[in-house]
């Protein structure tokens, strides 16, 4: 047997290499998929538990929440600050806001990320109203944080969902 020279020796490496990258690659996107579900996830959970403390860090501070509606005139733009949206989450009540997603889908781009999805709104077990959400995301040092909701809200036409 002849030894292998160190130039097949590195090209094996490489080769391997190569091979190999797209699926670490991979990982790391779903990585990313789940941490930025967990967040957006999260933030329906600090809802139905009234819970302020674990909605705040969800939120890069610039955040602001936009709704969009209609009336007689035309097309509707709601804005809240996040401060106040964070303090409606956790001002006392004897109601549950139960905001539940389906269809969730989540694209990234290094360090943006939207998240689009399909919701009804429940106060306690009555369904209130229904839209879809669009959220972006941020990576910043060690997490996601949403900085933009933009929702659509109707009352009429709106599924049961699970």
């Amino acid at each position: 047997a002849y030894p292998m020279s160190q130039s097949i020796i590195l090209s094996i490496i490489l080769s391997c290499f190569y091979c190999v990258a797209p699926l670490l690659a991979q990982e790391s996107s779903k990585a990313e998929t789940v941490a930025i579900e967990a967040v957006v996830t999260g933030l329906f959970d600090a809802m139905r538990a009234n819970d302020s403390t674990q909605a705040a860090p969800l939120f890069h501070e610039s955040e602001t929440l936009r709704s969009i509606g209609s009336s007689e005139e035309g097309v509707v733009l709601h804005e809240t600050p996040i401060a106040a949206f964070v303090q409606a989450v956790g001002m006392p009540r004897e109601t549950v806001w139960d905001e539940r997603i389906t269809n969730l889908r989540i694209v990234q781009d290094g360090l943006m990320a939207m998240a689009w999805m399909d919701y009804s709104f429940y106060v306690d077990s009555q369904l209130h109203h229904c839209g879809v959400n669009a959220f972006t995301l941020i990576k910043t040092v060690g997490s996601w944080q949403i900085i933009q909701i933009t929702d659509t809200r109707r009352e009429q036409d709106c599924p049961e969902r699970p």
